[in-house]
Protein backbone atom coordinates (compact mmCIF):
# COMPACT_ATOMS: atom_id res chain seq x y z
CA UNK A 1 0.00 0.00 0.00
CA UNK A 2 2.83 2.52 0.55
CA UNK A 3 4.57 1.72 -3.08
CA UNK A 4 1.14 2.12 -4.70
CA UNK A 5 0.58 5.45 -2.65
CA UNK A 6 3.87 6.91 -3.57
CA UNK A 7 3.30 6.03 -7.25
CA UNK A 8 0.70 8.02 -7.53
CA UNK A 9 1.96 11.22 -5.19
CA UNK A 10 4.61 10.80 -8.32
CA UNK A 11 2.18 10.70 -11.15
CA UNK A 12 0.64 13.94 -9.40
CA UNK A 13 3.48 15.54 -9.09
CA UNK A 14 5.04 14.88 -12.62
CA UNK A 15 1.61 15.68 -14.83
CA UNK A 16 0.28 18.29 -12.61
CA UNK A 17 3.11 20.34 -11.20
CA UNK A 18 5.68 19.70 -13.81
CA UNK A 19 5.30 22.64 -16.08
CA UNK A 20 4.71 21.57 -19.93
CA UNK A 21 5.74 23.02 -23.03
CA UNK A 22 2.72 22.86 -24.78
CA UNK A 23 -1.11 22.55 -23.72
CA UNK A 24 -1.64 19.39 -26.14
CA UNK A 25 1.16 17.39 -24.48
CA UNK A 26 -0.23 18.27 -21.16
CA UNK A 27 -3.41 16.91 -22.20
CA UNK A 28 -2.12 13.52 -22.97
CA UNK A 29 -0.22 13.62 -19.73
CA UNK A 30 -3.32 14.10 -17.38
CA UNK A 31 -5.17 11.59 -19.92
CA UNK A 32 -2.12 9.25 -19.29
CA UNK A 33 -2.20 10.06 -15.20
CA UNK A 34 -5.91 9.64 -15.14
CA UNK A 35 -5.68 6.16 -16.64
CA UNK A 36 -3.02 4.82 -14.29
CA UNK A 37 -4.67 6.29 -11.93
CA UNK A 38 -7.60 4.11 -12.09
CA UNK A 39 -5.18 1.02 -12.80
CA UNK A 40 -3.84 1.37 -9.79
CA UNK A 41 -6.90 1.72 -8.05
CA UNK A 42 -8.66 -1.23 -9.79
CA UNK A 43 -5.70 -3.17 -8.90
CA UNK A 44 -5.45 -1.87 -5.26
CA UNK A 45 -9.46 -3.08 -4.77
CA UNK A 46 -7.65 -6.02 -6.38
CA UNK A 47 -4.96 -6.94 -3.94
CA UNK A 48 -7.24 -5.88 -0.95
CA UNK A 49 -10.05 -8.25 -2.01
CA UNK A 50 -7.65 -11.37 -1.75
CA UNK A 51 -7.82 -10.53 1.79
CA UNK A 52 -11.34 -10.54 2.21
CA UNK A 53 -13.18 -14.40 3.02
CA UNK A 54 -16.92 -14.44 3.12
CA UNK A 55 -18.65 -14.99 6.92
CA UNK A 56 -21.67 -17.02 7.84
CA UNK A 57 -23.05 -16.08 10.78
CA UNK A 58 -25.44 -18.42 12.52
CA UNK A 59 -27.88 -18.20 14.81
CA UNK A 60 -26.47 -20.54 17.08
CA UNK A 61 -23.62 -18.57 17.98
CA UNK A 62 -21.17 -20.33 15.36
CA UNK A 63 -19.00 -18.68 12.82
CA UNK A 64 -18.09 -19.75 9.79
CA UNK A 65 -15.09 -18.41 7.25
CA UNK A 66 -14.32 -18.90 3.65
CA UNK A 67 -16.03 -18.79 0.33
CA UNK A 68 -19.58 -18.50 -0.59
CA UNK A 69 -20.12 -21.47 -2.97
CA UNK A 70 -23.89 -21.24 -3.79
CA UNK A 71 -27.22 -19.58 -2.02
CA UNK A 72 -30.42 -20.40 -2.62
CA UNK A 73 -32.89 -17.54 -1.65
CA UNK A 74 -35.48 -18.91 0.99
CA UNK A 75 -33.89 -22.60 1.24
CA UNK A 76 -30.17 -22.61 1.74
CA UNK A 77 -26.34 -21.10 2.07
CA UNK A 78 -23.78 -23.74 0.94
CA UNK A 79 -20.10 -22.01 2.10
CA UNK A 80 -16.25 -23.89 1.51
CA UNK A 81 -14.68 -22.89 4.87
CA UNK A 82 -10.91 -21.99 5.35
CA UNK A 83 -10.21 -25.70 6.41
CA UNK A 84 -11.71 -26.88 2.60
CA UNK A 85 -15.02 -28.08 4.21
CA UNK A 86 -18.32 -27.85 2.56
CA UNK A 87 -21.17 -26.76 5.02
CA UNK A 88 -24.96 -25.97 4.25
CA UNK A 89 -27.38 -24.11 6.55
CA UNK A 90 -30.75 -23.42 6.05
CA UNK A 91 -31.34 -20.30 5.83
CA UNK A 92 -33.21 -20.03 8.99
CA UNK A 93 -30.55 -20.94 10.86
CA UNK A 94 -28.22 -18.17 9.42
CA UNK A 95 -28.28 -14.47 11.09
CA UNK A 96 -26.06 -12.73 9.24
CA UNK A 97 -23.51 -12.87 5.76
CA UNK A 98 -20.97 -9.77 5.93
CA UNK A 99 -17.67 -10.22 3.91
CA UNK A 100 -14.48 -9.43 6.72
CA UNK A 101 -10.89 -9.37 6.56
CA UNK A 102 -8.94 -12.80 7.12
CA UNK A 103 -6.91 -11.59 9.72
CA UNK A 104 -6.91 -15.34 11.36
CA UNK A 105 -7.25 -18.53 9.27
CA UNK A 106 -9.75 -20.56 11.72
CA UNK A 107 -12.88 -22.61 10.82
CA UNK A 108 -15.41 -21.86 13.31
CA UNK A 109 -16.99 -25.17 13.67
CA UNK A 110 -13.55 -27.20 14.28
CA UNK A 111 -11.78 -29.44 16.56
CA UNK A 112 -12.05 -26.74 18.96
CA UNK A 113 -15.86 -26.58 19.46
CA UNK A 114 -17.76 -29.02 21.35
CA UNK A 115 -20.47 -30.39 19.23
CA UNK A 116 -23.72 -28.47 19.45
CA UNK A 117 -26.38 -30.62 19.05
CA UNK A 118 -26.68 -34.92 20.57
CA UNK A 119 -26.04 -36.74 23.87
CA UNK A 120 -24.19 -35.34 26.39
CA UNK A 121 -23.18 -37.07 30.02
CA UNK A 122 -21.04 -34.80 32.42
CA UNK A 123 -19.84 -35.67 35.91
CA UNK A 124 -18.67 -33.05 38.51
CA UNK A 125 -17.31 -32.84 41.84
CA UNK A 126 -18.09 -29.41 43.94
CA UNK A 127 -18.44 -27.90 47.49
CA UNK A 128 -21.09 -26.42 49.07
CA UNK A 129 -20.39 -23.09 51.10
CA UNK A 130 -21.86 -22.15 54.06
CA UNK A 131 -22.72 -21.53 57.65
CA UNK A 132 -23.98 -23.85 60.38
CA UNK A 133 -21.65 -26.66 59.02
CA UNK A 134 -19.50 -28.09 61.90
CA UNK A 135 -17.02 -29.30 59.93
CA UNK A 136 -13.77 -27.35 59.22
CA UNK A 137 -14.23 -28.46 55.28
CA UNK A 138 -17.38 -27.86 53.34
CA UNK A 139 -19.61 -30.80 52.00
CA UNK A 140 -18.64 -32.38 49.31
CA UNK A 141 -21.29 -33.09 46.33
CA UNK A 142 -20.47 -35.44 43.38
CA UNK A 143 -23.10 -35.30 40.50
CA UNK A 144 -23.71 -37.15 37.38
CA UNK A 145 -26.00 -35.30 34.86
CA UNK A 146 -26.73 -36.63 31.67
CA UNK A 147 -28.85 -34.98 28.87
CA UNK A 148 -29.38 -33.55 25.01
CA UNK A 149 -28.11 -30.68 23.27
CA UNK A 150 -30.25 -28.72 21.22
CA UNK A 151 -29.08 -26.39 18.13
CA UNK A 152 -30.30 -23.19 19.95
CA UNK A 153 -27.65 -23.96 22.73
CA UNK A 154 -30.46 -24.95 25.28
CA UNK A 155 -29.75 -28.45 26.58
CA UNK A 156 -32.09 -30.72 29.53
CA UNK A 157 -31.30 -33.38 31.67
CA UNK A 158 -31.68 -35.26 34.58
CA UNK A 159 -29.29 -35.14 37.00
CA UNK A 160 -28.43 -37.03 40.70
CA UNK A 161 -25.78 -37.81 42.59
CA UNK A 162 -24.08 -37.54 46.48
CA UNK A 163 -24.18 -34.59 48.43
CA UNK A 164 -22.88 -35.07 51.85
CA UNK A 165 -24.33 -32.44 54.25
CA UNK A 166 -25.47 -33.26 58.15
CA UNK A 167 -26.98 -35.97 56.17
CA UNK A 168 -26.21 -37.88 53.22
CA UNK A 169 -28.88 -36.80 50.37
CA UNK A 170 -29.73 -37.84 46.93
CA UNK A 171 -30.89 -35.27 44.67
CA UNK A 172 -33.29 -35.76 41.96
CA UNK A 173 -33.18 -33.07 39.34
CA UNK A 174 -34.32 -31.56 36.15
CA UNK A 175 -30.94 -30.28 34.37
CA UNK A 176 -31.68 -27.24 32.50
CA UNK A 177 -28.35 -25.21 30.54
CA UNK A 178 -27.95 -22.28 28.12
CA UNK A 179 -24.96 -21.57 26.50
CA UNK A 180 -24.36 -18.21 24.92
CA UNK A 181 -21.81 -19.23 22.55
CA UNK A 182 -20.47 -22.01 20.96
CA UNK A 183 -16.91 -21.12 21.00
CA UNK A 184 -13.86 -22.72 22.17
CA UNK A 185 -14.70 -20.71 25.96
CA UNK A 186 -18.08 -20.49 26.13
CA UNK A 187 -20.28 -18.97 29.04
CA UNK A 188 -23.43 -20.45 30.37
CA UNK A 189 -26.22 -20.15 32.49
CA UNK A 190 -28.04 -23.04 34.70
CA UNK A 191 -30.90 -24.40 36.84
CA UNK A 192 -31.42 -27.41 38.52
CA UNK A 193 -34.31 -27.99 40.30
CA UNK A 194 -35.72 -31.49 41.75
CA UNK A 195 -35.97 -33.16 45.09
CA UNK A 196 -33.40 -34.36 47.30
CA UNK A 197 -33.62 -37.94 49.29
CA UNK A 198 -31.94 -38.70 52.72
CA UNK A 199 -30.03 -42.30 52.65
CA UNK A 200 -28.10 -41.80 55.83
CA UNK A 201 -28.83 -40.12 58.24
CA UNK A 202 -27.11 -38.45 61.50
CA UNK A 203 -28.56 -38.41 65.23
CA UNK A 204 -27.17 -36.02 67.10
CA UNK A 205 -27.18 -35.19 70.89
CA UNK A 206 -30.58 -32.63 70.85
CA UNK A 207 -32.95 -35.89 69.75
CA UNK A 208 -31.19 -37.78 72.51
CA UNK A 209 -32.50 -35.34 75.32
CA UNK A 210 -36.02 -34.79 73.17
CA UNK A 211 -37.07 -38.36 73.90
CA UNK A 212 -36.51 -40.66 71.21
CA UNK A 213 -33.37 -40.29 69.34
CA UNK A 214 -34.27 -41.84 66.10
CA UNK A 215 -35.72 -39.65 63.70
CA UNK A 216 -37.25 -40.38 60.26
CA UNK A 217 -35.82 -38.06 57.38
CA UNK A 218 -38.21 -37.40 54.22
CA UNK A 219 -35.38 -34.72 52.48
CA UNK A 220 -37.38 -31.97 50.92
CA UNK A 221 -36.70 -29.66 47.49
CA UNK A 222 -33.69 -28.39 46.08
CA UNK A 223 -32.92 -25.94 43.70
CA UNK A 224 -30.09 -24.61 42.22
CA UNK A 225 -29.58 -21.62 39.73
CA UNK A 226 -26.25 -20.43 38.90
CA UNK A 227 -23.83 -19.87 35.67
CA UNK A 228 -20.32 -20.70 34.50
CA UNK A 229 -17.58 -21.37 31.98
CA UNK A 230 -17.08 -23.94 29.86
CA UNK A 231 -13.71 -24.86 27.78
CA UNK A 232 -14.39 -27.11 24.35
CA UNK A 233 -11.30 -29.15 24.06
CA UNK A 234 -12.87 -30.69 20.94
CA UNK A 235 -16.16 -31.67 19.96
CA UNK A 236 -16.77 -34.28 22.34
CA UNK A 237 -14.86 -33.09 25.29
CA UNK A 238 -15.00 -29.91 27.86
CA UNK A 239 -14.32 -28.88 31.18
CA UNK A 240 -16.41 -26.09 33.21
CA UNK A 241 -16.59 -24.14 36.04
CA UNK A 242 -19.65 -23.01 37.76
CA UNK A 243 -20.63 -20.79 40.70
CA UNK A 244 -24.20 -20.96 42.23
CA UNK A 245 -26.88 -20.83 44.83
CA UNK A 246 -27.95 -23.97 46.13
CA UNK A 247 -31.67 -23.75 48.64
CA UNK A 248 -32.37 -27.26 50.09
CA UNK A 249 -35.12 -28.70 52.54
CA UNK A 250 -34.86 -31.79 54.40
CA UNK A 251 -38.14 -32.70 56.64
CA UNK A 252 -38.37 -34.39 59.52
CA UNK A 253 -39.91 -35.93 62.50
CA UNK A 254 -39.26 -37.25 66.02
CA UNK A 255 -41.15 -38.59 68.94
CA UNK A 256 -40.54 -36.61 72.71
CA UNK A 257 -41.13 -37.76 75.68
CA UNK A 258 -44.87 -37.03 75.72
CA UNK A 259 -44.75 -39.44 72.38
CA UNK A 260 -46.16 -37.04 70.58
CA UNK A 261 -44.89 -36.92 66.94
CA UNK A 262 -42.69 -32.97 66.24
CA UNK A 263 -42.43 -32.46 62.71
CA UNK A 264 -38.98 -30.14 62.05
CA UNK A 265 -38.32 -28.42 59.17
CA UNK A 266 -34.38 -27.66 58.11
CA UNK A 267 -33.43 -24.92 55.59
CA UNK A 268 -29.68 -25.15 53.65
CA UNK A 269 -28.50 -22.54 51.83
CA UNK A 270 -25.17 -23.06 50.28
CA UNK A 271 -22.58 -21.38 47.67
CA UNK A 272 -21.95 -24.40 45.49
CA UNK A 273 -18.32 -24.16 43.84
CA UNK A 274 -18.14 -27.26 40.98
CA UNK A 275 -15.47 -28.78 38.62
CA UNK A 276 -17.36 -30.72 35.62
CA UNK A 277 -16.24 -32.90 32.89
CA UNK A 278 -17.93 -33.14 29.88
CA UNK A 279 -17.82 -35.93 26.97
CA UNK A 280 -20.10 -37.34 23.91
Amino acid sequence: MCILTNNILNIILFNFITPKKTIMFRKISIIKSLVILLLLVISTKLYAQIDKVDVVYLKNGSIIKGEIVEIKTDKYVKIKSLCDNIWVFNNTDVLKILKEDKKVIVDSISDSQFKINGVFTNFSLGFLYGTGNENKNPPLSILVSGGYNFNNNFSIGLATGVELLDNAFVPAMIDLKYSFVNSKVSHFIFLQSGYSFVIDAQNDDIYYYNGNNERENRGGIVISPGFGIKWNLNKKNAIALSLGYRYQQNNYTYIDYNNQEIERLVKYNRISVSFGYYFK
